[in-house]
């Protein structure tokens, strides 16, 4: 959570997917509140990395769309 904060604090908006062999509700619920894709614990299944993977770049071009039709308006 602390690299999603510092992240944050520094501009850089790429998604985060959180992985942890030791999370609780509480660590989950903050990192989602803070944007998070997803909040893997371990062990895991491939599908469900990939899932969050693929969301992480659906995101990216959502912001990229965006950001374009805040250029093209401007």
């Amino acid at each position: 959570l602390e690299v999603q904060q510092k992240l944050q604090q520094i501009g850089v908006a790429l998604p985060v997917i959180i992985m942890t062999g030791h999370g609780d509700i509480t660590l989950a619920v903050q990192a989602m509140k803070a944007g998070a894709v997803d909040f893997i614990e371990k062990p895991f299944e491939k599908a469900v990395l990939l899932a969050a993977i693929d969301e992480g770049f659906a995101r990216l071009e959502r912001a990229e769309a965006t950001a374009d039709k805040a250029r093209d308006a401007a």
